[in-house]
């Protein structure tokens, strides 16, 4: 049997995490699409612009890909892909390269990307310093009052109730 690596005890936790997320939230789903790359679906407000108009977006598509130095040197034009909306507005983001800070200990997981990216996309945390997009980020600093633009929390579900009718019970 071979000797299994870091990373690939590694990868195979994330495609438990990623097969998880639907259990922990309803904005985010996700699926691997190889050994060490994953799609997640996020159902979640963020901003897009087409022509001249900003406006609101549903549904964004980000790829992670954790490639063999993922444990020792993570870089995030490595590991994240914007691959849907290209018309997306956000000052972290110029598709296809998302700039978020991979650098802690541990590495961040699926998990905690979807989370990070969630409040990415609904600029509940967003970077006007030092911006992939100087555009979005002149756009946030003259329009403070329109964003967050998605209020809901990460973890949120909605809570399933039935409500049955039944005759008055006899004392």
């Amino acid at each position: 049997m071979a000797r299994r690596t870091p990373m690939s005890v590694w990868l195979d936790q994330a495609a438990i995490e990623v097969g998880e997320l639907p259990r922990r939230t309803d904005k985010v789903s996700g699926i691997r699409v190889a050994e060490d790359t994953f799609l997640l679906t996020f159902r979640c407000c963020g901003l897009v612009k087409e022509g001249r108009e900003v406006r609101e977006a549903f549904r964004h598509v980000v790829a992670l890909r954790f490639p063999p130095h993922y444990l020792e040197t993570p870089r995030p034009e490595d590991v994240l892909a914007w691959i849907d909306s290209p018309d997306v507005f956000n000052p972290n983001v110029r598709c296809p390269f998302i700039c978020m800070h991979l650098n802690s200990r541990p590495r961040p997981t699926p998990l905690t990307l979807a989370i990070s990216l969630f409040e990415l996309i609904g600029w509940v945390r967003i970077n006007v310093a030092d911006p992939l997009n100087r555009e979005a980020a002149d756009w946030a600093l003259a329009n403070p009052g329109r964003w967050p633009v998605e209020r809901r929390p990460f973890g949120r579900k909605p809570i399933e109730m039935t409500v049955e009718r039944r005759k008055k019970c006899d004392p």
